[in-house]
């Protein structure tokens, strides 16, 4: 059972009398516990209880738990506090020889639930009084046997309703492992339970104790404070480690290790390959590029720079980077270390950012069996650092896409680890670092690139007309790896040739995608543009053939192209789907009404203009003609209230060649009907969509449940839309991430979900407080037709809550504060013409964005500024 702290000294803790087991039967306990761990230690025991309860637990009962039971004791409990303590389980092995269980038996004077409480992660079980040896217990004084006699007499003279019940507490299935790495055996623990043995029963019964204790393990831990010089804090340190290490075999004395020693070799055993990519199996050439980053990696330890290698190249993307360092990483893991120069543990991380870099750490360790349940970042990453410094085992971590270097070294490890290298991948030049320039593929590299990837789709290069047209195409497309590889999946896709796929590419009529200016891809080539144009008409070709889903996949591309290239998920989309399909339903909702609205307009004006003018006629003609005066009456009113609604530039096309208001209602109502049979399932819808994006490479999907797209695709697509396009795919965004947003300070079950759609959150602000603040008031009155004006409340309350999970749950204030900027310019901004929030809400909203502030203020310790 699980201890409650290092126990005292208990020299006078076997002293007893008879108050627990008093000669009058009627006098008896109600309720006994067999205790048979550190709840045998009596300092431990009486922390539980207190007042008359403790006082009537003061003495105990030394007894053994028969054999015959079928019940051992090992280490088996893994206690949340993050060690292993004994319990009780069924023989397993034929090997486990049958012994009873020594302990003791105490009385409880008061309710049980102090004790239940104590043993969470067990069962209470009853047991009888049948069940126990009472005959001498280790080297009990007289008055022990005088007590077990007593206690026999009263239990057999008490009247059966009256008999004392016995408990044990055993272990939940759940909460029964063996010791670990994370969960290991505690000297500390080991010193209470034997203290309260030696206390007891003296060295007979602590050595009988070990003896019957089943399960020691290597994983054994001198957590004792300054375990290195014991007799400052362990009481009776030498009579314990003595009996410990007489039975040597069976307890694993010998391989109890100090903190700094035990981390280190359980650590030296680590190895496997953890986040790395899967292998391209259409990698082609950078034969030297892998020749100099080896070099480079293994060169002298008298360099300064070794050890830390960043690949840059002269695009800021697709030209391979991060392919490169996947082929590396898999020439380079052996298990074995029978290879040179090999790893026998290599990581990747994701490092766009220090969110995506902590959150990696975390996974990292709780693959690696750390146990990092209410662990703060820091401190994950700190274990995680002195780790792979103090590891004998050969590793590489992988920084892949950094964009920020001052974040990364915050995480590297730091000293002269012999055995550690570190990869990094980035699109700028840092000072100081050995480096290693990618430009795009060779010529030559580019033919077998595309011969591998498409080559089987396609007409093979033998000919010479086929090699002229595949060496044509790797031109167009500036001999870009990504662009090659878009192409490659056109290609297999649609079962083309190298020279129709060109003949489309130069004919290509996707002028919204090739028109772009070259300087709004930051140098990217144009080649890529044009790649990207064929796959993204080819998709809605499809779309438009197949006739199916509410929402185009253009419309969820323009949507993610605003928010983080990572960590795109199917939730995500979902959330996506519907917010688009209810956009678009409550449009179409918008249109009938103000169509509805402006025919009782037209009738209003008929029915008015037909009063006046037959009061004109009436006055000028008399009563005479009265048929005749009112038809024409009914034609100038109806040929002026046209002409006004004209004016107005409503739409007749509803109308048809000649309807009745009847059969108008019928024609509205069959749109309405219409509406709602293209409802479909949001699911189904987003599968249909996740489904597309993959197939034409334009989302690349590792796990089945995350995706990514290219940095380059979403800058493109950006740039395609126009102020009403980019406010409509804004606001769909904010109001998506608002929906699924899950964050509740007080429920730190809520805290890893919210941090995967941190980056979104994070990068959708960024892009909301440019569009704000580029958009001029022209251009915002034209874009608040959409539900922008809509989603800046949301946004700003999304900004604000995300700040609060910055600087509470990862400790970045400069981070928080800057989001919080965001949020109170957010808070102000209005479109023209939109109705004004109140007063008392707009304080509010502002209100809530200030509190936050001083929140961060306060946990960054600046409490004047809070």
């Amino acid at each position: 059972m699980a201890a409650a702290g290092n126990a005292s000294d208990q020299s006078g803790g076997g002293s007893s009398s008879s108050s627990a087991v008093p000669a009058s039967p009627a006098a008896l306990a109600e309720d006994w516990v067999f205790g048979y761990g550190s709840i045998m230690n009596n300092l431990s025991r009486q922390g539980t209880a207190s007042g008359e309860q403790a006082a009537a637990e003061s003495h105990v009962l030394l007894v053994r738990l028969k054999a015959d039971l079928g019940l051992l004791r090992c280490w088996n409990f893994r206690s949340p506090t993050g060690f292993t303590a004994c319990g009780l389980r069924e023989r397993k092995a034929p090997e486990e020889t049958s012994s009873a269980v020594c302990g003791v038996l105490f009385a409880v004077g008061g309710a049980m639930a102090a004790f239940d409480d104590r043993e969470r992660g067990y069962d209470r079980r009853q047991v009888h009084l049948e069940d126990f040896d009472l005959s001498t217990v280790g080297s009990q004084e007289p008055e022990q046997s005088m007590l077990v006699e007593q206690f026999r007499q009263a239990c057999r003279n008490a009247e059966p309703q009256k008999q004392p019940r016995l408990w044990l507490y055993v272990p939940k299935a759940s909460s029964q492992q063996a010791p670990s790495e994370d969960f290991p055996i505690c000297q500390t623990y080991v010193d209470t339970v034997l203290l309260g043995c030696l206390a007891w029963g003296g060295r007979a019964l602590a050595q009988e104790w070990i003896a019957t204790t089943w399960g020691w393990s290597p994983y054994f831990l001198n957590d004792a404070p300054l375990s290195r010089r014991p007799w400052l804090h362990r009481q009776r340190h030498a009579e314990i480690d003595e009996l410990l290490a007489q039975h040597s075999q069976w307890t694993r004395f010998s391989e109890r290790r100090h903190p700094e020693e035990f981390a280190a070799h359980w650590t030296a055993g680590l190895r496997g390959m953890w986040g790395v990519p899967p292998r391209n199996g259409n990698f082609v050439g950078r034969e030297e590029a892998l020749r100099q980053l080896d070099e480079m990696l293994h060169c002298s330890r008298g360099d300064e720079a070794c050890g830390v290698t960043v690949i840059e190249a002269t695009g800021l993307g697709g030209v391979g980077k991060t392919q490169l360092a996947v082929e590396y990483c898999h020439r380079h893991y052996s298990a074995s270390d029978v290879k040179r120069r090999s790893y026998g543990l290599v990581m990747w991380l994701r490092a766009e950012s220090a969110d995506s870099i902590a959150a990696g750490f975390r996974d990292l360790a709780v693959d690696s069996g750390i146990s990092v349940k209410d662990m703060k970042n820091e401190e994950i990453v700190s274990e995680m650092r002195s780790r792979l410094y103090r590891t004998s085992c050969p590793w590489l971590l992988v920084f892949d896409n950094v964009e920020d270097r001052a974040v990364v070294d915050a995480y590297m490890p730091r000293g002269g680890f012999a055995s550690g290298h570190i990869l990094v991948t980035t699109r700028e030049h840092f000072h100081g670092s050995n480096r290693i320039s990618l430009d795009c593929f060779s010529s030559e590299e580019s033919m077998q690139f595309l011969t591998r990837a498409a080559g089987h789709h396609t007409p093979g290069l033998a000919s010479e007309a086929s090699a002229a047209h595949a060496r044509q195409l790797a031109d167009a497309l500036g001999h870009l790896p990504l662009a090659l590889a878009m192409a490659a999946a056109y290609m297999s896709n649609s079962d083309v040739s190298y020279a129709e796929y060109l003949q489309r590419l130069r004919s290509s009529d996707s002028t919204a995608i090739l028109s772009i200016d070259r300087q709004k891809l930051l140098g990217y080539p144009m080649g890529f543009a044009e790649s990207l144009g064929l796959s993204l008409q080819r998709m809605s070709q499809e779309e438009e053939k197949e006739s199916c889903g509410c929402v185009l996949a253009s419309e969820l591309l323009s949507c993610l192209a605003f928010l983080s290239p990572d960590g795109i998920t199917k939730t995500l989309v979902r959330c996506l789907v519907k917010e688009q399909h209810e956009t678009s339903s409550e449009a179409d909702g918008r249109h009938l009404s103000l169509q509805v609205w402006s025919l009782h307009k037209v009738a209003f004006l008929v029915f008015v203009i037909s009063i006046i003018g037959s009061g004109i006629l009436r006055f000028k003609i008399g009563w005479r003609l009265v048929e005749l005066k009112r038809r024409v009456a009914f034609a100038v009113a109806a040929i002026f209230a046209i002409a006004i609604a004209a004016r107005k530039g409503y739409d007749f096309s509803i109308l048809g060649s000649a309807q009745t208001p009847l059969s108008i209602s019928g024609t509205l109502a069959e749109r309405a009907g219409d509406q709602r049979q293209s409802r479909v399932d949001v699911s189904t819808e987003a599968d249909r969509l996740w489904m597309l994006l993959k197939r034409y490479s334009l989302l690349a999907v590792q796990d089945k449940t995350h995706g990514s797209m290219h940095r380059l695709l979403q800058q493109l697509l950006r740039s395609t839309q126009d102020e009403g396009k980019a406010a409509a795919s804004i606001a769909s965004c904010v109001l998506s991430l608002k929906t699924s947003w899950a964050f509740d300070p007080a429920d730190t079950s809520t805290w890893p979900e919210t941090g995967k759609q941190l980056d979104h959150v994070k990068v959708i602000g960024q892009h909301l407080d440019h569009f704000l603040s580029s958009a001029g008031a022209g251009d915002l009155a034209a874009t608040c037709a959409s539900r922008l004006q809509l989603a800046l409340g949301q946004a700003a309350e999304l900004f604000t809550e995300a700040a609060l999970y910055l600087s509470m749950a990862l400790s970045r204030f400069d981070e928080a504060n800057a989001l919080l900027e965001i949020a109170r310019r957010v808070h102000t901004a209005r479109c023209p013409g939109s109705p004004r929030r109140s007063s008392m809400l707009s304080n509010a909203a502002l209100a809530r964005i200030l509190h936050t502030q001083g929140q961060v203020a306060r946990y960054r310790g600046l409490h004047e500024e809070a």
